[in-house]
C-alpha cells in the first residue's frame, strides 16, 4: 500500500511498507527535498554505511506507468538526514519524527488513511495536483534535454569530420560506400574532383553548412589539396535522417533495376 505525505514547504514523500510492517521511504523524494541532483550517489552511500548488497525497492503509479523506485528505511533515512547539509534536512527531519512516523504508527500497523483523500473532492484535488507536477516535470526534462543538446552543439560547433569518421559512426565499411549512397540520394555529387551539396543542401550561412571542403597541405608542403569535411550540423542531419535516406536509396535502385529490367524484355 502507498502513502504519500504531503508538505507545503517540502513537497510530498512516497511510503510504502516492508515485510515487518516497517515504513519505507522513497530515496528519489528524499533528494528532491533536500536539493540533491544525484540520488544514485546518496544511493551507494548507504549501500556503503550500511554494508548493504543492495537495498528496497518499491513499484507504483507515477502517471507515466509503473515505475521502479529505490526505497530506504528510518535508519537509513536519519544518515542521509543526519550528513545533509541542505537547510531543509532539520526541518524535514523534524516533520518526519512529530507527523509522518507519528501517523504511521498511530494504531499499531501499517494504516495510512489519513493521507489518503477523504471524498471525491479531496481525490479530485489531488488528481490535479499530480498531473500538474507531472506537466513541470515533463517540462523540467525537456528543457534539460534542450540544454544539455544545446551545449553538445556548443562544444562540437567548430569541429568537423572526415567521410572515414562518418561512415564508421553509420556503421558503413568505406567512405567511398557512404559517398555512393549519398550520391543516388542526391544530396552530394562530385564537382572538380571533390564531393559537394547539391542546391537544397548547401548554404550561406556557416552554422547551417553540412558540408565542406578543406585545403590541406601535404608531403612537405609542397602539395595542396581539397578534403571534404562533415560539419557538426552536417552529421548529426546524417545520423537523424539516414534511416530516411536509406529507404530512398533503396526505392530508387529498385525502380533503376525495374526499368532496366523492362528494356531487356523489350530488346528480347
Amino acid at each position: 500500500m502507498l502513502a504519500v505525505f504531503r508538505n507545503v514547504d517540502l513537497g510530498d514523500i512516497r511510503v510504502i511498507k516492508d515485510k515487518n510492517n516497517e515504513p519505507l521511504f522513497c530515496l528519489s523524494d528524499i533528494c528532491k527535498t533536500l536539493d540533491i541532483q544525484n540520488p544514485s550517489d546518496v544511493k551507494s552511500a548507504i549501500l556503503r554505511e550500511f554494508e548493504l548488497p543492495r537495498l528496497n525497492l518499491g513499484r507504483f503509479e507515477t502517471g507515466f506507468g509503473v515505475k521502479q523506485f529505490t526505497m530506504i528505511d528510518e535508519a537509513q533515512l536519519y544518515y542521509v538526514l543526519n550528513t545533509s547539509r541542505s537547510p531543509k534536512a532539520k526541518p524535514f527531519r523534524m516533520w518526519v519524527n512529530k507527523e509522518v512516523l507519528p501517523r504511521i504508527r498511530k494504531t499499531g500497523e501499517y494504516s495510512l488513511k489519513q493521507a489518503l483523500p477523504k471524498n471525491y473532492e479531496e481525490a479530485l484535488e489531488h488528481l490535479l495536483a499530480q498531473v500538474k507536477e507531472n506537466k513541470k516535470l515533463q517540462q523540467e526534462r525537456t528543457a534539460l534535454l534542450q540544454s544539455e543538446t544545446k551545449l553538445k552543439r556548443l562544444m562540437h560547433s567548430g569541429l568537423t569530420y572526415t567521410s572515414t569518421q562518418i561512415a564508421k559512426e553509420l556503421g558503413l565499411s568505406s567512405a567511398k560506400e557512404l559517398h555512393r549512397i549519398l550520391n543516388i540520394a542526391n544530396i552530394i555529387y562530385k564537382s572538380g574532383g571533390v564531393w559537394v551539396t547539391y542546391a537544397r543542401y548547401t548554404f550561406e550561412d556557416d552554422a547551417k553548412k553540412i558540408l565542406i571542403n578543406k585545403n590541406e597541405i601535404i608531403n612537405n608542403g609542397t602539395l595542396e589539396v581539397y578534403k571534404t569535411r562533415w560539419t557538426q550540423t552536417g552529421r548529426e542531419f546524417l545520423l537523424r535522417e539516414w534511416e530516411k535516406i536509406l529507404r530512398s536509396v533503396k526505392g530508387g535502385e529498385n525502380a533503376q533495376n525495374k526499368r532496366i529490367s523492362r528494356s531487356a524484355e523489350e530488346v528480347g
